[in-house]
């Protein structure tokens, strides 16, 4: 498994604020946290998704590639980081 971390810095409401991602060894999201900028936290994981967060239906690419697309930096994080949030929102 990996786990990414990401926060999104621009001033409009529309973007989480803050992400955690854990995926599987190909990139696909097995659990996803996600943090917005009104204070509500989602989750999403293959039992459960709403109208703003859902797992991902093909596979996230490697760091760099991500990072240069969503427009910022992506951070690896461990297991514990996830799991900690993870807990949080459940």
């Amino acid at each position: 498994m990996r786990y990414w971390y990401w926060k999104h810095h621009d001033d409009g409401n529309i973007l989480p604020r803050r992400n955690y991602v854990e995926m599987d060894e190909y990139g696909y999201e097995i659990r996803k946290v996600v943090y917005y900028r009104n204070n509500e936290i989602e989750f999403a994981d293959e039992a459960h998704e709403s109208e703003r967060t859902w797992l991902g239906v093909r596979p996230l690419p490697g760091l760099s590639v991500f990072s240069e697309m969503i427009e910022t930096a992506v951070t690896v994080i461990t297991k514990e980081q996830f799991e900690k949030v993870w807990e949080e929102c459940n």
